[in-house]
């Protein structure tokens, strides 16, 4: 009995000292960050057609709940929000800041970007295509990143103005010809005209005239 009582305050000392030295105990650390929502739309169709197009805007709007970083602000979280927006001819992690919170654990991230070639990463596409979706990720000090898909463009919930599709490439123009047909004039040249005349009044006139 005395070992045992003995043993237990040898442990009850160790953690005394343990965190009266500032040192934590080791703890797992999961992933806190539980990404809600995250929404793409169409948000300004500069040339009226009805297609997310080169020069267009599109935005990206991101909700989110971190109950361990427990932000009550934007000014007091850590949590990091961003999009893969290269088919769009943005960056492949370009930064969604935060906008807004709930004064609790909820915290509203939102983006606009106008659309540029997207090169090789571009898309042409109808509504509502899975291509026209982009990944989203959000990661803070001490979780590892969670990714979440935005909807298609123009599936008519949350994006109802694309209804023409997404078109974010750039037409190349190659090699281009222009052929130019030689004219066939009717026309006499000048010194025909006369030497015909000439031959004409020759020709037609009376003898007596001649």
């Amino acid at each position: 009995m005395a070992r045992r009582w003995g043993s237990a305050f040898l442990v009850g000392l160790f953690i005394f000292s343990t965190f009266s030295r500032g040192i934590p105990l080791a703890h797992a650390t999961g992933n806190s960050i539980v990404l809600l929502s995250a929404e793409l739309e169409l948000t300004l169709d500069a040339d009226a057609n009805n297609i997310a197009n080169i020069g267009d805007t599109v935005r990206v709007v991101v909700d989110l709940d971190n109950p361990e970083d427990n932000p009550t602000s934007c000014g007091t979280t850590t949590t990091v929000v961003t999009a893969d927006m290269r088919a769009y001819g943005g960056s492949s992690a370009l930064n969604i800041p935060c906008f807004g919170g709930d004064g609790a654990n909820n915290l509203a991230f939102s983006r606009f970007l106008v659309i540029s070639d997207g090169g090789l990463s571009g898309i042409d596409v109808g509504a509502d295509d899975d291509a026209s979706a982009v990944s989203v990720h959000a990661s803070d000090s001490n979780d590892s990143t969670s990714t979440i898909g935005t909807n298609n463009l123009g599936d008519g919930v949350i994006d109802t103005a694309a209804t023409g599709g997404v078109d974010t490439i750039r037409p190349v123009v190659t090699d281009a010809s222009i052929a130019i047909q030689p004219q066939i004039s009717t026309k006499m040249p000048r010194h025909h005209q006369r030497q015909h005349r000439l031959a004409k009044a020759e020709c037609c006139a009376s003898p007596r005239d001649r």
